[in-house]
């Protein structure tokens, strides 16, 4: 049998999934995902865009589908989109909040100062909750953002909130012993360069969406690969990991099956989780549904002492001793032949590693042509 669905009911008497960042790569996907589910599941559509000529392009025609425009820097616009949602699934940029000139400028800066320090050997320390990070003022929005107020008519209609996150966001904040003793995944170009502070910013949208008092599940995929065209990787079996130590690929249709799973399985409630696609004709996708039930909650793991990103776990603690293991396994996943995710440079593949084409040495700073698809990912 397959995975148990709860199909929440709307104001409307249908179950009815709000999707933002709807005609982005991986959101425009998870609408298509949705509409694929049963009337029973998911009776209406509602993606949120920006562009009503690229939501043309990119949706499918569907009477399910309703496309709504809206600026999710207009936090009362977002808030009255959202209201009575039976799953919200966010995969726009960030929370909301759209980024000024000032803030472009100083994200720059940032990842300049990173690779500096890089240059020069010098060891940037973990970036605590409160203190400044390169970049990016490491502190929470004083005022609400549509994440928040996403959360908020998420619990108001006894909805679920779905946030997708990235691997490795609590890295930059990992206490200097951790990240040596799990160099492999630290010492990598995202983690590396965190270009404009991106990775320190979702951290803290995945903490407000924790405390929001709504259902949440936490998704954080490893890169992602779209299904054809160049750098691509094909679909396979989603492949659930915890405690933030995966690297390797995700192909986009399986992270949108995976959003909208967890949107509806009752086990994933409440769950931080990152995902990669094992591609392989022995590892199809499973028809049964995903293995939620089998991961921790975060309260478990926050009880367990783990160092989830904000703060050094005592040694030797059950938290830790989680991560070592589901360390070892992650690393018997990743693609290629070197299996050794520091040699990559930026933008470099896994076969370049195995063909001699890019080999990063230890411990060097990042290139001019590194730094420069850096300061591109959010300009």
């Amino acid at each position: 049998p397959g995975a148990a669905r709860r199909a929440r009911a709307s104001a409307s008497g249908a179950p009815l999934a709000v999707v933002t960042g709807a005609t982005g790569r991986t959101g425009s996907l998870v609408v298509k995902e949705l509409l694929s589910r049963p009337a029973s599941e998911v009776g209406a559509v509602r993606a949120l865009v920006r562009d009503d000529g690229k939501a043309s392009e990119t949706l499918p025609a569907d009477e399910r589908l309703e496309v709504v425009n809206v600026d999710l820097a207009d936090v009362q616009a977002a808030e009255e989109a959202c209201s009575g949602a039976s799953y919200i699934i966010w995969c726009a940029q960030g929370d909301g909040r759209a980024a000024g000139g000032v803030e472009k400028a100083k994200g720059v800066f940032g990842t300049l100062v990173r690779a500096l320090k890089l240059r020069l050997g010098v060891k940037e320390e973990p970036t605590a909750p409160k203190e400044p990070a390169a970049g990016a003022a490491l502190e929470q929005p004083k005022e609400p953002t549509a994440l928040d107020v996403a959360a908020k008519a998420a619990e108001a209609s006894g909805g679920r909130l779905v946030f997708l996150s990235s691997a490795s966001v609590t890295r930059p904040a990992w206490s200097a012993a951790k990240r040596e003793a799990y160099e492999a995944v630290a010492d990598i170009p995202i983690v590396r360069l965190n270009p404009f502070g991106v990775l320190d910013l979702t951290r803290l949208a995945e903490q407000r969406v924790r405390e929001a008092g709504c259902e949440y599940v936490i998704v954080r995929p490893v890169g992602l690969r779209d299904t054809t065209g160049a750098k691509s990787w094909p679909r396979g079996r989603p492949v659930l990991s915890q405690h933030d130590v995966l690297v390797g690929r995700a192909n986009r249709e399986d992270v949108a099956y995976t959003l909208v799973e967890a949107a509806q399985v009752p086990d994933a409630e409440g769950k931080t989780l990152e995902m990669l696609t094992l591609a392989s004709d022995a590892y199809p996708a499973p028809v049964d549904g995903l293995p939620f039930g089998l991961l921790l909650t975060d309260k478990q793991r926050v009880a367990m002492n783990e160092d989830v990103g904000f703060g050094a776990a005592p040694e030797g603690s059950a938290g830790e001793a989680a991560t070592r293991a589901a360390f070892l396994a992650a690393q018997q996943l990743l693609p290629g032949e070197v299996q050794d995710a520091t040699r990559l440079e930026m933008g470099r593949t896994y076969e370049q590693l195995d063909d001699g084409k890019v080999d990063r040495k230890k411990g060097t700073a990042p290139t001019e042509r590194e730094l420069a698809l850096a300061n591109r990912a959010q300009g």
